[in-house]
Order: C-alpha cells, then sequence, then structure tokens
C-alpha cells in the first residue's frame, strides 16, 4: 500500500474531500480542520514535522540528492506513475533537472 498512489487509493473522483494534509505541513493543515471543526474537543500536539526536525536542507534539493543516484529511465517511470499525485496534492518538483 505505501507505493500505491494516492490517486488510486483515495478515488478524488468520486470523494468530494473537503480537507487534505499533508505531512510535511502537518502543524497548519491540522490547525485550519481542528478550527473547522466548531465545538470540537480536540488536541492536536504542536510538534513541528519537516525540514526544522530533520535538517534544514531545502527539500527540492534533498529530492534532487537523494534522487541523483538512480538511473533516469527510473526516474522517468516514477513521473509517470506517480503523476496524478503530485498534479493533485500540488507538488512541482520538476524530475528532469535531477
Amino acid at each position: 500500500m505505501h507505493w500505491t498512489s494516492s490517486f488510486s487509493l483515495c478515488n478524488p473522483c468520486e470523494v468530494k474531500y473537503k480537507y487534505i494534509a499533508k505531512l510535511e505541513t502537518t502543524n497548519q493543515d491540522f490547525g485550519k480542520i481542528l478550527n473547522a471543526v466548531k465545538g470540537a474537543q480536540m488536541y492536536y500536539p504542536n510538534k513541528t514535522l519537516g525540514p526544522n526536525t530533520i535538517g534544514r536542507e531545502d527539500p527540492k534539493e534533498k529530492v534532487k540528492r537523494y534522487y541523483s543516484h538512480i538511473d533516469p529511465r527510473i526516474i522517468a517511470r516514477l513521473k509517470e506513475l506517480f503523476a496524478a499525485d503530485f498534479e493533485l496534492l500540488g507538488y512541482d518538483y520538476d524530475f528532469d533537472k535531477v
């Protein structure tokens, strides 16, 4: 399941999602979701996930570094397989430049 595309798991054409949260913006995303739930007695821990906890390297630079050792044909195939996910979730990594 981990390597299955989000697009195929979440059925965005059949389900109208009101919120989509991303790991790298967890605090902001869940804060907005919890604020939108009126009268909710919920607490979301204020932990920072992302570049501040794993280093200060720019995420796009980290992707370039990780993918620079992978055969360009595999990169092209990954781009093809997950194109809908990148579009759906607003990721704009240009794998052609990796």
